[in-house]
């Protein structure tokens, strides 16, 4: 049981030096970049290149922009043309529904006539007979 608590302070202390040496590394010196004195013309360079960035970034929001209208304004184009197509095909069916009714109507008005007459007809007819009667 001892070698097990050996083992452990012994990974802690090989962690804790990797850790140190991790941590050095990472820290800056004095001679790094990042403590080093700003001269004018790079961070006018920077700001530049910053600036062309910002730019170039714009740019490509703009084209993305302008690409994703297209697509939508393309599907809705097609959107409507199915919608006209629709609606053109619905057109015709109701208007080839209505000549067909109009045929009917026409045709009952027709036998709707012929019967009327033949009942006026029948009427004149019976008139004649009951005055022959009559008399």
């Amino acid at each position: 049981m001892h070698e097990v608590w050996y083992a452990a302070i012994g990974a802690i202390f090989v962690l804790g030096l990797l850790f140190v040496y991790v941590y050095s590394r990472r820290t800056p010196t004095a001679t790094s970049p990042r403590h080093a004195t700003a001269d004018p013309d790079s961070s006018a360079t920077q700001a530049a290149v910053a600036l062309r960035m910002a730019e170039a970034e714009a740019a490509s929001v703009r084209q993305l922009a302008q690409s994703e209208s297209d697509v939508l304004r393309r599907s809705a184009q097609t959107e409507a043309q199915a919608i006209v197509r629709a609606a053109e095909g619905q057109a015709g069916a109701l208007t080839v529904e209505a000549e067909r009714v109009r045929g009917e109507l026409l045709t009952a008005s027709a036998r709707h006539e012929q019967g009327r007459a033949a009942l006026e007809a029948d009427a004149a007819r019976v008139r004649s007979e009951e005055a022959e009667l009559d008399r």
